[in-house]
């Protein structure tokens, strides 16, 4: 009879522990810093820009598929992405930086850089996700750029 009741108070321990991570909210929108570092010439004549991001925030965080998008008024939402996005993704933990090359438009169009974000790494938000399943990324932009002259 003892041994019955312990181990049903370790069922209802183990799940209020469970029940505690699946109530939690979710993380907040990352703070991220996105720069311009530089910018060159390819042999093809290609213009790359080299573009830093900075993790702003203290939860580590995994930053992938950045693309540059420009105005497009017939496009919905008045963007488009332009041309092919860069190969790159980073897990930055809090205050670290990465870094990547892609290519711009050459001409004076405005542009900014988009990123996407998942925020949710780690092992209470792992837990999270198995009774919540994992949230959309969010997409992060950068100011608008003015292209040159």
């Amino acid at each position: 009879m003892r041994k019955t009741k312990i181990a049903i108070l370790i069922t209802l321990i183990i799940l209020a522990c469970f029940a505690t991570f699946a109530l939690l909210p979710g993380p907040a929108r990352p703070n991220l810093s996105i720069k311009l570092v530089g910018s060159t010439n390819e042999v093809a004549g290609v213009r790359t820009e080299l573009i830093s991001v900075t993790n702003l925030g203290t939860a580590k965080i995994f930053t992938y598929a950045p693309c540059i998008e420009v105005r497009a008024p017939k496009e919905p939402g008045g963007i488009a992405c332009y041309g092919k996005t860069a190969h790159w993704g980073s897990i930055l933990g809090g205050g670290a930086s990465g870094i990547f090359a892609i290519p711009v438009p050459t001409n004076d169009t405005p542009w900014r850089v988009t990123l996407l974000v998942y925020n949710d790494l780690g092992a209470a938000q792992s837990l999270r996700r198995v009774f919540k399943g994992r949230r959309m990324p969010f997409d992060v932009q950068s100011d608008w750029i003015q292209g040159d002259k």
